[in-house]
């Protein structure tokens, strides 16, 4: 089976979506792969690619509302299937919102489940077998040849704690949570 694989290349701008996904009440969730693409490119349109609205980096993420998620502008969710032409719910391929972020080897139709930790239920993604056993392998290399070479971190960690310009707290907070939910151990 091909793993499930998301790549998030602009940490800020997808931790400020999901912070404001996740102040959202759960029955107003996506609960698509295609709905959460198509809210972020709204929230991008809105927020961050609008040089007239542009957000301020010190204050919480902006909301999201059925009006932002419906957004038209320079960003799109897209669907690109791995076997040209299969317009099918069924084609496996990728979803993205180029370049911010993507999820490949997925249905089109793909589902989503977006939890939060709860008293009576508690969320716990394990790494997939296939990453995990690559992440190991890569490890132990690093570790027969002296781990002399080190794992490359997120470059938003050498920002923030260099003080580099340009890096609030709250991007930073942003950055963390982009990471923190789409990570998968590679």
């Amino acid at each position: 089976m091909t793993e499930v694989i998301m790549t998030v290349a602009h940490q800020r701008p997808v931790g400020a979506f999901l912070t404001a996904v996740a102040h959202l009440p759960e029955a107003d969730r996506p609960k698509t792969v295609e709905g959460l693409m198509t809210a972020f490119a709204g929230y991008l349109n809105a927020y961050f690619l609008d040089p007239n609205k542009r957000i301020d980096p010190k204050m919480p993420a902006p909301m999201l509302t059925p009006k932002v998620a419906a957004t038209k502008g320079e960003a799109a969710a897209a669907f690109v299937p791995a076997t040209q032409g299969d317009t099918s719910a069924a084609a496996i391929g990728t979803w993205m919102v180029h370049p911010y972020i993507e999820v490949g080897n997925i249905r089109r139709d793909a589902a989503i489940d977006l939890v939060q930790h709860k008293p009576e239920r508690v969320a716990i993604r394990l790494p997939t077998a296939g990453l995990l056993e690559q992440a190991e392998k890569d490890a132990r290399l690093l570790s027969i040849a002296g781990d002399t070479d080190k794992f490359v971190g997120p470059n938003y960690y050498y920002d923030y704690f260099r003080n580099s310009p340009g890096m609030s707290t709250m991007e930073y907070l942003w950055s963390r949570i982009a990471d923190y939910t789409t990570s998968s151990c590679r």
